[in-house]
């Protein structure tokens, strides 16, 4: 791409304030300099961009073997050391010398005859450790396998997330990643099937894996950052069926609103009887009025004539008539005052009554609903439980079978049983397991911060002996034995033993210097 368009000022403004000053600046001109800024601006954000990743780290590929002059890319040369094979006694070994040891590359630091034992010119300063493949005990990270003109995909030991965390060889020649093969977890393609080797038995597919510790540890960083996500989400869960026990105990404060319903209803049942007694007593009255009507009758009959007997006797049984009316009212008005103070213990008792069920009936008071029973009468039985003890009864079951919401939110009672524990155990409990199975999301974390420090640790190994890369060789105090360093004129992996020695190979047809790096260490 093309450097951005060189910014050219358009318009001096500093001249136009000063002939102008009181008129406002031209914004035609404004914006035709803010637009040429803008030119200049977008074109530095393009190449930006091809160079410079939104984490701030070089964009990938945008360093490729065009940066380097024709003397660095000439220089990945071979010489300095000797590769002699598994570490033997009694043998003479030359300075920079590569042995194999136990699964590790040593090299030595000085000319001498070994001795009887390893370890002794091991600790004598005689040899420096370069690679170690059996710090993983899960095996070598190199994969051999025998061609037959027809197979192409293979099982590696490994799984690896990229092409370039490896390198192939097929019948003694590279391949190129993604044109020539391709990997994904633990299988191999190859884009064509390599042929059977010139002898039966001797694998001619090689494949150098990288670092086993590194691939390790960035396997298990990643699976504890997935569990800890996963018990987030059960955390999440847990949360949710607080909510729902909080969703229960309203309902049984409902329950309890009905309750007070009904004793309202029992309210209006004693009123209806209070009427009830109100109509006796005033046909109480009536009737009396209606004997002292007789009573009047009786006496005009008896001032009549002889003849007027009948209409006495007539008014007499009017007046006996009238008596049986005011006891029958007054039987009533009885009647009625027993079911005004019925209905008014009824009431008392849906509002009141905690130490058994409402008497009489097959129901709940409201108290009992709202705070449970007293004495030996408990609500905490199946399909009751009270809205307090739906709330914050941690001492058991609110119903018999169900928790309250308290206890489900951070209660400790269901810790350690199958499908139990509370949002707050799966949130922070550190003690062990949470239902017999699973532990918390901090617990996860916690796990996931370990492994991600432990992978930390082993970078910071390397970078503790890697001096980088440059035109020379340093120098100084940083510099001590055993350091690594990259030089940029004779393009060379270096060694500090007493003074800078090249141990890399020729990799001059590797893909980055990074894999010939990667080759060196592997042998």
């Amino acid at each position: 791409m093309a450097q951005p368009t060189a910014y050219t000022r358009q318009y001096n403004f500093n001249d136009f304030s000063t002939t102008s000053p009181s008129s406002p600046l031209p914004g035609v001109q404004i914006d035709n300099e803010l637009n040429k800024v803008l030119t200049n601006l977008d074109g530095l954000n393009t190449n930006i961009a091809l160079v410079q990743r939104d984490d701030g780290k070089l964009s990938n590929q945008s360093v490729h073997k065009n940066a380097f002059d024709n003397d660095a890319l000439a220089l990945i040369g071979v010489s300095g050391y000797t590769v002699s094979g598994t570490w033997a006694a009694a043998t003479s070994y030359a300075t920079a010398t590569l042995v194999s040891i136990n699964d590790a590359t040593y090299l030595s630091t000085v000319a001498h005859t070994s001795g009887t034992v390893f370890s002794t010119d091991l600790a004598a300063g005689k040899w420096i450790l370069l690679a170690n493949s059996a710090i993983n005990t899960s095996a070598s990270a190199v994969d051999k396998f025998e061609g037959n003109g027809s197979t192409t995909a293979f099982t590696l030991s490994y799984s690896y997330s990229s092409v370039n965390d490896i390198q192939v060889f097929v019948n003694g020649a590279i391949r190129n990643p993604t044109d020539e093969y391709t990997v994904s977890g633990t299988t191999l393609t190859l884009s064509t099937p390599p042929s059977a080797p010139s002898v039966s038995g001797n694998e001619n597919v090689i494949v150098w894996g990288a670092n086993v510790a590194l691939e390790a540890s960035k396997q298990a960083a990643a699976s504890s950052a997935t569990t800890a996500t996963s018990q987030a989400t059960l955390a999440t869960n847990a949360k949710t069926a607080a909510e729902t026990a909080q969703g229960l105990s309203e309902a049984a404060r409902d329950t309890s609103v009905t309750a007070k319903n009904d004793s309202v209803t029992a309210k209006t049942a004693s009123e209806t009887a209070q009427t009830a007694s109100e109509t006796a007593k005033t046909a109480s009255e009536t009737a009396q009025t209606a004997s002292e009507t007789a009573k009047t009758a009786s006496e005009s009959a008896r001032d009549a004539s002889i003849t007027a007997k009948t209409a006495s006797e007539t008014a007499q049984t009017l007046s006996e008539t009238a008596k049986t009316a005011s006891e029958t009212a007054k039987t009533a008005s009885e009647t009625a005052k027993t079911a005004s103070e019925s209905a008014r213990d009824t009431a008392t008792n849906y509002a009141t009554e905690t130490d058994s069920l409402v008497t009489g009936t097959s129901d709940d008071s409201s108290k009992s609903w709202a705070i449970g029973g007293s004495g030996s009468y408990s609500m905490r039985s199946s399909g009751k439980g009270s809205a307090k003890e739906w709330a914050s009864y941690v001492a058991g079951t609110a119903d018999g079978t169900e928790y309250s919401a308290k206890e489900y939110a951070i209660g400790d009672q269901r810790r350690g049983s199958s499908g139990g524990g509370s949002a707050k155990d799966w949130a922070t409990y550190t003690g062990g397991t949470v239902d017999d199975a699973l532990y918390s999301a901090k617990k996860y974390a916690e796990d996931a911060q370990t492994a991600s420090a432990s992978a930390s640790g082993s970078l910071s190994t390397f970078q503790a002996i890697w001096q980088g890369s440059g035109a020379s060789d340093p120098s100084g105090g940083t510099v001590s034995d055993g350091d690594l360093f990259y030089n940029t004129t004779s393009n060379q992996l270096k060694v500090y033993n007493s003074g800078w020695q090249a141990v890399a190979l020729d990799a001059s047809s590797f893909a980055t210097p990074g894999q010939a790096l990667a080759f060196a260490i592997a042998l």
